[in-house]
């Protein structure tokens, strides 16, 4: 976490202060954003589905739960979580697809939840070389292809976000019924 920018780590402790029961924190990698809101108070669990980042974040995490996953059918009952994080996540999947983890995601937060969802920005949804596999640029300028409009589109259980825009490129979609507004998150990944 020492790597993370201050300013990603205030959005996320002030999304998930307040949320009523566990955040699933979806695309948990090795594990350091689960452990931080657990540490921070907040019950979490983490979800992965990369077997070595499971592994490693059990490992480094023991007193955590961490399950092997994916987004698009979780292991969560429905309405059993306060908010899903999904930190720089949701990037790989492909523009066609990207209404099945977000479906999941309102099936399992309860009414009032939260969901945080980091990506990268850009002026139209943009596949781009990453670090293992390919990912995707999203636009949150409110065009039907924009991260507000289509995370809007697969939560029945909460209000349409607002979006900012960073400089940087990178951009935190945050959804909470007392708190619905994008904020922004100028750290570098």
């Amino acid at each position: 976490m020492a790597r993370t920018h201050p300013s990603d780590r205030a959005l996320v402790r002030h999304w998930a202060d307040g949320l009523a029961r566990p955040v699933l924190d979806a695309g948990c990698g090795p594990g350091q954003w689960t452990d931080f809101l657990a540490s921070g108070g907040t019950p979490a669990h983490g979800l992965d589905l990369v077997p070595d980042f499971v592994a490693r974040a059990r490992q480094q995490y023991p007193s955590l739960r961490f399950d092997l996953g994916c987004s698009e059918a979780l292991p969560d009952a429905t309405g059993s979580l306060g908010g899903v994080l999904a930190w720089y996540s949701l990037i790989h999947h492909e523009p066609d697809a990207i209404g099945l983890p977000l479906t999941e995601f309102a099936r399992v937060i309860q009414p009032g939840g939260g969901l945080l969802i980091g990506y990268f920005e850009g002026a139209t949804v943009e596949k781009f070389d990453h670090a293992v596999t390919a990912a995707y640029r999203w636009p949150a300028d409110g065009s039907p292809d924009s991260w507000p409009r289509r995370a809007s589109r697969w939560s029945r259980r909460t209000p349409a976000p607002r979006r900012a825009t960073v400089p940087t490129g990178r951009s935190s979609l945050a959804v909470r019924p007392d708190w619905p507004i994008c904020n922004q998150s100028p750290s570098l990944r």
